[in-house]
């Protein structure tokens, strides 16, 4: 069976998730450290909104980092 969020975890999952982007969207990755942390929200959040969103943001920093190197 399926479990959704609760409204007030829909926002702490925004929150988290924009935090997370917002730290890596600027500096030079670690990626062992990234993956660290989508680990542990992933685990803190464990709802398909929250990979949904963390695949999307990783996906981004991913374009980001490689535009900055290239």
């Amino acid at each position: 069976m399926k479990v959704w969020p609760t409204v007030e975890q829909v926002k702490e999952i925004y929150k988290a998730t924009y935090i997370f982007f917002d730290k890596y969207k600027d500096v030079e990755i670690n990626w062992d450290e990234l993956a660290d942390e989508v680990t542990l929200l992933s685990n803190q959040y464990p709802f398909d909104l929250c990979t949904q969103i963390l695949v999307h943001h990783v996906g981004l920093l991913e374009n980001i980092y490689s535009d900055k190197e290239g």
